[in-house]
């Protein structure tokens, strides 16, 4: 339990949640897939990783995987949200980028998750 709560643990989560912002994008932007479902389906993957450990009780194993999970998937969350008000502001993206993202596939790599398109 001692290892669950430290600073060092919680890089792992950091990181699965860049992955997960990452695929999820991708999938969501080219493809069309809905980025909330997409990135929860990739945090209970990647969580999964707490099974590994057969000396925890399969109880402990599970609740850890469902907050280890939900702590991904949140992160998540907030990496695209801050992508997507980073690009809503107009004068921080160039014409030449603006005409890019409009004519290019799908609906681009940061787009809110939680609202209809």
């Amino acid at each position: 339990m001692d290892d669950f709560v430290n600073s060092k643990s919680m890089l792992t989560p950091a990181m699965a949640a860049v992955g997960v912002t990452m695929m999820s994008g991708v999938l969501a932007g080219q493809f069309g897939l809905p980025g909330k479902w997409t990135g929860l389906v990739f945090s209970f993957i990647l969580g999964t990783v707490v099974f590994a450990d057969k000396e925890t009780p399969i109880v402990q194993r599970v609740m850890f995987y469902v907050i280890n999970s939900l702590t991904i998937y949140t992160m998540a969350i907030g990496i695209n949200e801050a992508g997507v008000a980073a690009m809503s502001t107009h004068e921080a993206v160039p014409d030449a980028c603006r005409a890019v993202a409009e004519e290019g596939a799908g609906k681009g790599f940061f787009s809110p998750w939680f609202r209809n398109y």
